[in-house]
């Protein structure tokens, strides 16, 4: 293939990759919620269009492979995106799905980006590794020097590894990025010489070492994966990859007893040790601690894309919809430990959001990936390739069962590994074809100024909205997490300033889909300003009609204003939403001591545990019974509601 002709083409791809796999994971902001998320879409959008402006000069357009883009893996991940975007038709709140949809927008153009320079570099997979080295140096220096720092040991507890802030405060997350460059680090191992390669074999060490300490069940099922299907590889061709048969039959050995023995392990391992209890409890249906529930939620989520298909509910509104899909009564999602925001499996999440259509598109990505990397394996030819290939396609693989377990694809770094894995298993596949490997020409429908002047166009809208939206969102978790504490601390008037500024058409829901003037209408609440705490709550209600918080407190103020009727109607929605939180129960039974309806007020205090009882749930229970007994319409006491923070 052609290259780019100006002597720079290596460190131009060095930067490239450097920045996606190893910078980028390194940009964070301590003054947002999810201090990694937005940070990184907007570094990534920056970053994107400084090297989209330098592919369209005239002389580098010239020298580059476009024709390496007309791929079946790149067309199924452009169907992923679009049906991305035209989810939002069908969601209930638009404005949740724009983090999804810029975050895939930004990884099609990773791939896009990706496939071009790889075709056009004749060295890419010596950088490839390089790079990927370096990545995973960087990332195991990190881990390592915040184990020790914080924790004080490299083997502790997985609480205590729950209490680890700043890059690695999710450490399910972090195990699982190291886990896509483990097998990145093995590829310098099969392909560089020297120095490289010992740094190579380092780093596989170090990684795989932190994925152990971390313990994370759905990385140690990827890397486990990716291990078999290497060995498997290795068994059925090993003259492709230009070793022979004692060292394939040695290296099949030793991987063969590595997971044999974690096998064992895990099996037949003591019940107590945390390890073999970890890996048992991740097929939990129980929702009470913050590490089961998976089975009841992935349950829940199959009842959503069932009543949803084929169109689905719209990217980001998984959450906003799941608050309708209890599981008799048993799954609370109020808040604390068990908000689940992710059904922490991607396939459903994929297929409850973005309907059939998405469904089928992110499926054929990774179907064209193992199609990729077959087809190198059985053309053999150039060993570099075929080890690029094979363990590309390793990690893609770890991805795959990791995504079974957790949700690497709402995370940007973890798609933007993805798109770079992808893309070397196009180029790869591309270069094994004998025809193609002396093909130089570039595809003739980029040497058209009207298709150029159209796809430049695109590019700088969606670069330009993109960057908007992400400084949106920085500035609004920046001021969202400064009410959140003013909420604590009680200052109503800072709470009110920072609602007010976190506010953006861009983003109506937080991280947490709390509808961003909920903290608003709650400072107007505390302030006795009732009127502007409805007007807030209602608008909230409209942005999420099924958030607790909501419901409880519309009602309160309701029934303080004395519509009741209107009071009962949320409270009772609320109160079949949420059966555990008995404080709704008791409000909906001060309406009902309200209107005289002491019996229906008596059932619902009834229903409150003794264990649960409060001197408010005393009262209204007094105040039903004298009701009773003097069958009177009027209580004689006044009733207590309690609101929500």
């Amino acid at each position: 293939m052609k290259s780019f002709k100006l002597g720079i083409d290596r460190f131009l791809l060095a930067i490239f990759l450097g920045f996606l796999l190893a910078a980028l994971a390194f940009i964070w902001d301590s003054k947002t919620i999810d201090r990694t998320q937005a940070p990184r879409l907007l570094a990534l959008y920056f970053f994107l269009g400084a090297a989209w402006l330098f592919t369209i000069l005239p002389q580098v357009r010239a020298c580059l492979a476009w024709s390496a883009l007309k791929r079946p893996l790149v067309y199924s991940y452009a169907v992923y995106f679009i049906s991305v975007w035209v989810s939002l038709f069908v969601a209930f709140n638009i404005s949740a799905g724009f983090m999804d949809a810029y975050k895939t927008s930004a990884s099609f153009l990773v791939l896009c980006s990706a496939v071009v320079f790889f075709a056009s570099t004749e060295s890419w997979p010596q950088i490839l590794a390089k790079t990927s080295v370096l990545a995973a140096m960087l990332s195991g220096c990190l881990g390592q020097y915040q184990l020790f720092t914080q924790i004080g040991a490299a083997w502790s507890s997985r609480d205590a590894l729950t209490t680890l802030t700043g890059l690695m405060s999710n450490v399910n997350l972090y195990a699982s990025f190291l886990m896509l460059l483990l097998p990145l680090c093995l590829l310098g191992v099969a392909i560089q010489k020297g120095c490289w390669r010992w740094l190579s074999l380092l780093c596989v060490c170090n990684t795989a070492f932190l994925l152990l300490v971390l313990q994370s069940r759905a990385a140690w099922f990827g890397a486990c994966a990716g291990a078999l299907f290497v060995a498997a590889m290795l068994c059925w061709r090993p003259d492709s990859l230009g070793i022979s048969k004692k060292s394939r039959n040695i290296i099949v050995f030793f991987l063969s007893l590595i997971i044999c023995s974690v096998a064992l392990f895990v099996f037949l391992g003591p019940a107590r040790n945390p390890f073999v209890s970890r890996f048992w409890d991740i097929f939990s249906s129980d929702a009470r601690y913050a590490d089961g529930g998976r089975l009841a939620i992935w349950q829940a989520t199959l009842r959503m894309i069932a009543d949803y298909f084929p169109f689905g509910v719209g990217a980001g509104n998984f959450t906003i919809r799941l608050h309708d899909y209890r599981i008799g009564g048993d799954l609370d999602f109020h808040g604390g430990h068990l908000e689940w925001i992710e059904p922490h499996n991607d396939y459903l999440s994929v297929l409850s959001e973005k309907g059939a259509l998405g469904g089928l598109a992110f499926l054929a990505i990774f179907f064209f990936a193992i199609r990729c990397c077959l087809r190198v394996l059985r053309r053999g030819g150039t060993s570099v390739y075929t080890w690029t290939a094979l363990l590309c396609f390793s990690s893609v693989l770890a991805y795959l069962v990791n995504s079974f377990f957790d949700f690497p694809l709402a995370r940007v770094n973890h798609q933007v590994c993805l798109a770079v894995l992808l893309a070397a298993l196009v180029v790869a596949d591309r270069r094994s074809m004998v025809l193609e490997a002396s093909s130089a020409r570039p595809w003739p429908i980029f040497q058209k100024n009207g298709f150029l002047i159209l796809v430049c166009s695109f590019l700088l809208l969606l670069l330009a909205s993109g960057v908007t939206y992400s400084f949106a969102a920085i500035r609004q978790e920046r001021h969202v997490a400064l009410a959140r504490k003013a909420l604590e601390a009680g200052e109503w008037d800072a709470l009110a300033f920072h609602a007010r500024l976190a506010a953006t058409r861009w983003r109506t829901l937080d991280n947490y889909a709390v509808p961003v003037c909920f903290l608003e209408g709650m400072a107007y609440m505390r302030q006795g300003k009732n009127d502007a705490a409805i007007a807030c709550f209602e608008k909230a209600r409209l942005e999420n009609p099924n958030r607790f918080y909501i419901l409880n407190n519309l009602g309160v103020l309701y029934s303080q204003r004395g519509d009741y009727q209107r009071a009962i109607q949320f409270l009772g929605y609320a109160a079949d939403l949420y059966p555990q939180r008995f404080e709704i129960l008791n409000n909906l039974a001060s309406c009902y001591n309200q209107l005289g309806a002491y019996k229906k007020a008596l059932s619902l205090l009834k229903k409150i545990p003794p264990e649960n009882m409060t001197d408010e749930v005393r009262t209204n229970t007094a105040t039903a019974l004298q009701g009773l007994e003097l069958k009177s319409s009027s209580p004689s006491k006044k009733q207590i509601l309690n609101s929500s923070e």
